[in-house]
């Protein structure tokens, strides 16, 4: 996956409360089905044109996390597209990131063409639900999962 942050501020960094950190720690290392160690070992995650102060939430952030998610993201360098190339491939990358795959509004568009196609699939998905009376042990409340972050 690749997050490009152009354009993130200091006030998108301000919204990053210890209690909204804690959540998004919860969602990547607890919520995605990653036992799997091999997948765990070939997912990644760039983090492209960070700025610094941001650098520094994301940072605090990652200290959350367990090792071994922590090897899972890469941040690179602002402009620096050459470890991108190296693991990901000229082919696959749009031109914006030095690759030979159309630009990322060409990537969009085909994308929104997509949603259009599968409308009806992607409409039905939030209708699946999970049975909870089967899951084992106790059922895990928001306070379970996410505890309570209360800063005075």
């Amino acid at each position: 996956m690749i997050s490009d942050q152009e354009g993130v501020t200091t006030s998108h960094a301000m919204m990053m409360t210890p209690g909204v950190m804690k959540k998004h720690t919860v969602v990547f290392q607890d919520a995605y089905p990653m036992e799997n160690k091999i997948l765990i070992k070939n997912s990644r995650l760039f983090m492209l044109n960070m700025p610094s102060l941001i650098e520094k939430f994301f940072n605090m952030f990652l200290s959350y996390l367990d090792e071994q998610y922590k090897t899972m993201i890469k941040i690179l360098p602002k402009g620096d597209y050459k470890a991108l190339k190296a693991e990901l491939g000229e082919d696959i990358l749009p031109a914006e990131y030095g690759g030979k795959n159309g630009s990322v509004e060409d990537i969009k568009d085909f994308w929104k063409e997509e949603i259009t196609k599968h409308a009806d699939y992607l409409k039905k998905q939030p209708t699946y639900k999970t049975n909870e009376s089967l899951r084992p042990g106790k059922p895990k409340t928001s306070s379970d999962l996410f505890g309570s972050c209360n800063i005075m």
